[in-house]
């Protein structure tokens, strides 16, 4: 089994005009939608493109959550069951936001945890 590579971003929230992109112009396309924890997503698939090294599929939430609470796992779980590329193995888990203008944005967490089984 090859490894397949990609990388997932969840956004709660969308202010103005901005969508998701590969930081070289390509937009990918919203390619389904999801309801995850109560939530509907948009789902934008965005192609390795230019400098861009991987796949990124970017849920983006319809309406703009300020409480969210979920299983990350269910995120993760979507590619394999959707679009052919199973998870492997999680390298990593950030949580942050992207402030592309204005001032006075404000990203609290109480807590997050995160566990991985091996089988």
């Amino acid at each position: 089994m090859s490894m397949v590579s990609w990388y997932l971003s969840i956004w709660l929230q969308k202010v103005g005009d901005v969508v998701p992109n590969d930081g070289y112009g390509n937009t990918g396309e919203v390619i389904d939608t999801a309801t995850i924890s109560g939530v509907t997503f948009d789902i934008h698939k965005v192609s390795p493109n230019m400098g861009s090294a991987r796949l990124t599929y970017v849920f983006v939430a319809q309406e703009d959550q300020t409480s969210f609470s979920g299983d990350l796992l269910e995120f993760l779980k979507w590619p394999g069951e959707n679009d052919g590329r199973p998870l492997n193995c999680v390298w990593g888990v950030q949580a942050g936001a992207d402030v592309y203008s204005g001032k006075d944005a404000q990203f609290t967490t109480k807590r997050y945890s995160l566990e991985q089984n091996l089988v």
